[in-house]
């Protein structure tokens, strides 16, 4: 019978590991590649798109080397699951170019744009919505903060620019663009994520 390893990529704030799995649950390879921050304004922490896509190809290919160094045979992996650091963000064209550096989950650009929502009593209501409260960790008050303060990035959002938690940025640029996607949990962390309709 042949075996069925499954493979793991963790993309963190300060790194990316990938691990493969045997069906037991035992580690049978992994691989880490780091990956930097940028703080260009006080308060604002970004990283570079492609940063985070290089470094998760290279714990993949670490990852990989030591799957072979094991005697094990990288056709045997039969899934693949993504996590990562959640909130932090991205938008990016039609084509895969990214329009902005990735927004970190501990950036704090929107703490102005999060004390005008609550002075305008949305509090309630984007809590029934989406379960959270209205606070900059979440990635929708920065995206509202970029298309407030950057024209460019307003005209793109308009025109159909694809915004994405971090395993989707991987996940569309693993598949060549063919699969935008990502699940309700990473989904639910946007307070874009509407409760009732799952949408």
């Amino acid at each position: 019978m042949a075996e069925h390893l499954l493979l793991a990529i963790d993309q963190g704030t300060s790194s990316t590991k990938a691990v493969v799995f045997d069906l037991g649950g035992g580690v049978v390879a992994k691989g880490t590649a780091d990956l930097a921050s940028s703080y260009p304004r006080s308060g604002f922490v970004e990283q570079s798109p492609d940063g985070i896509y290089g470094s998760a190809l290279e714990a993949l290919r670490r990852c990989l080397i030591a799957l072979r160094e094991a005697g094990r045979d990288p056709r045997s992996i039969a899934a693949c699951g993504i996590s990562n650091q959640r909130e932090t963000f991205l938008l990016w064209d039609e084509r895969g170019r990214p329009l902005t550096p990735a927004v970190v989950w501990q950036c704090k650009r929107s703490v102005a744009v999060c004390e005008r929502l609550r002075a305008e009593g949305l509090e309630d209501e984007i809590r029934a919505r989406t379960g959270l409260i209205i606070d900059p960790y979440f990635s929708a008050t920065k995206l509202l903060w970029l298309m407030e303060n950057e024209p460019e990035v307003r005209r793109a959002v308009q025109g159909g620019a694809r915004f994405g938690t971090v395993d989707s940025w991987i996940l569309f640029r693993l598949t060549r663009g063919a699969v935008h996607a990502t699940d309700l949990t990473n989904a639910s962390r946007t307070l874009l994520f509407n409760l009732d309709g799952l949408t």
